[in-house]
């Protein structure tokens, strides 16, 4: 998933997280390219 880091905030998120924490968080300072089918258009 392609979220902004403010979707790992809040009361509601936390008590999700406790129970399933997420494995990895990548953060990217500058846009990310996407792929279709392997073919960036």
């Amino acid at each position: 998933m392609f979220l902004k880091l403010q979707f790992l905030e809040g009361k509601a998120r936390k008590e999700f997280y406790k129970e399933n924490p997420p494995k990895k968080i990548y953060v990217a300072s500058g846009r990310l390219n996407c792929a279709k089918n392997g073919k960036f258009e």
